[in-house]
C-alpha cells in the first residue's frame, strides 16, 4: 500500500509495506521507516524518506505521529549534515509534511527548536559544498516549520536542556538567515526562494520588530531588487515590502477606537521615529545601519518608475504578469486595501 521501490539494488526489500499479504498499521510503518533512516546505505535511507513522506501526506496519520517525533527529529538532525543532495531534498520534504500534519502546536516547536540550526547551516552552506537544490528545499521547509511552530517556541524551549528562547529571537533568527542571502550575490540562485519565505515570515512577526528592526534594516535593499534583472525578484521584493507595510498597517489599526484606515504619513511617522529614536541612543551612534531609510512613498515611486519602463520585460508574459503583481502592490501601498 505504501511501498516505495528504492534506486538501491535490493533496498526493496527494506521497505516494503506487507508481510505475507498482512497489512501493517500506522505506527508499525512509522517505526519501521524510522530505523531504516539510520542505515548505512543512502539508497535505503532514501527510500525510507520517500515511503514516510507518502506516508505522512496521505493524511492517514495524525495523532501517531507525536509518538514517533522526537525519534524521528533526532534521526533526521543527525542525518542531514552528510546527506547528499536527494536525501537532502527528501529529508526537507518530510519536514514540511511534519511540520503542516503534526496535530500538537508544542511537537511543532520542538520539531522547529530541533532542526533549525542543522536547516540553517544547509542554507548557507559556509563551505560551498550543498547543491542548490539541497539549500533550496532547506529554505522551503525551515519556512514552513517556522510558521507553522512559532507560536510554541517558548514553551517547547522552557522544557528543553537550552534554555529560553522567546518566539521574536527564533523568528529573527531564522529571517537573519534569509537576509544574508538576499544580500549576497553569490546567492542569487536562491533569491526567490529567500524573498519569499521572508515575505511569508513576515506575516507573523510582531509591529515591533517590523518596526524596529525589519524594515529600518531591508527596505532600502527590496528597493534595490526592484531594478534587478530578473521579474521574479522584482515581483518578490514588491511583496516583502506590501507585507511589512500591512503588518504595520493592521496593528497600528488594532490600537484605533475608529475604523478610519491607517494613512501612508502615519506609518512613515512611525518608522521615522524609530530610526530618529535609534539615532540619538548612545547605543547606536557608532552603528551604520540606521542611515537613511526609504519611506513607503519611495517604493511607491521605484514600483511606479518599474512599470513604466518597457526595457523591464523580455516578453509579453513576463510583462503582463509583473504589470498585475506591481499595480496590486501599489494599490494596495496607495489605498489602503
Amino acid at each position: 500500500m505504501f511501498g516505495v521501490q528504492s534506486r538501491g539494488k535490493n533496498s526493496k526489500d527494506y521497505v516494503n509495506e506487507e508481510d505475507e499479504g498482512v497489512e501493517k498499521d500506522v505506527q508499525t510503518i512509522l517505526a519501521e521507516k524510522i530505523d531504516l533512516l539510520t542505515e548505512k546505505r543512502h539508497t535505503v535511507r532514501e527510500a525510507a524518506l520517500l515511503a514516510l513522506s507518502n506516508t505522512v501526506s496521505s493524511g492517514w496519520v495524525g495523532e501517531e505521529l507525536n509518538d514517533r517525533v522526537e525519534t524521528l527529529t533526532e534521526v533526521l538532525r543527525k542525518n542531514l549534515p552528510r546527506a547528499d543532495e536527494t536525501e537532502a531534498v527528501l529529508s526537507c520534504r518530510v519536514i514540511s509534511l511534519l511540520a503542516l500534519s503534526l496535530p500538537l502546536v508544542s511537537s511543532r516547536s520542538t520539531l522547529l527548536l530541533s532542526l533549525k540550526d542543522v536547516l540553517s547551516l544547509i542554507i548557507q552552506d559556509e563551505a560551498h559544498t550543498r547543491p542548490i537544490a539541497a539549500r533550496q528545499s532547506a529554505v522551503r521547509a525551515l519556512s514552513t516549520l517556522t510558521l507553522m511552530g512559532i507560536d510554541g517556541v517558548e514553551g517547547a524551549s522552557a522544557e528543553s536542556d537550552s534554555g529560553g528562547t522567546s518566539e521574536e529571537e527564533c523568528l529573527l533568527s531564522v529571517l537573519q538567515v534569509y537576509q544574508e542571502l538576499f544580500y549576497d550575490e553569490e546567492s542569487r540562485p536562491l533569491w526567490t526562494d529567500t524573498l519569499a519565505a521572508w515575505s511569508l515570515l513576515v506575516t507573523v512577526a510582531s509591529e515591533e520588530l517590523i518596526r524596529r528592526t525589519l524594515y529600518p534594516l531591508n527596505v532600502d535593499r527590496f528597493i534595490e531588487l526592484l531594478e534587478d534583472g530578473d521579474v521574479e525578484v522584482r515581483i518578490l521584493a514588491g511583496r516583502a515590502v506590501s507585507c511589512m507595510v500591512e503588518a504595520l498597517r493592521d496593528a497600528l489599526q488594532r490600537g484605533r477606537q475608529s475604523f478610519e484606515g491607517v494613512t501612508l504619513e502615519e506609518i512613515d511617522q512611525v518608522i521615522d521615529e524609530e530610526i530618529q529614536g535609534r539615532k540619538d541612543s548612545e547605543e547606536d551612534e557608532e552603528r551604520s545601519d540606521v542611515g537613511g531609510v526609504g519611506s513607503v512613498y519611495d517604493v511607491i515611486q521605484r514600483l511606479q518608475e518599474t512599470l513604466d519602463d518597457p526595457s523591464r520585460f523580455k516578453s509579453k508574459t513576463e510583462k503582463k504578469r509583473q504589470k498585475t503583481s506591481i499595480r496590486n502592490d501599489i494599490a494596495f501601498l496607495e489605498n489602503n486595501e
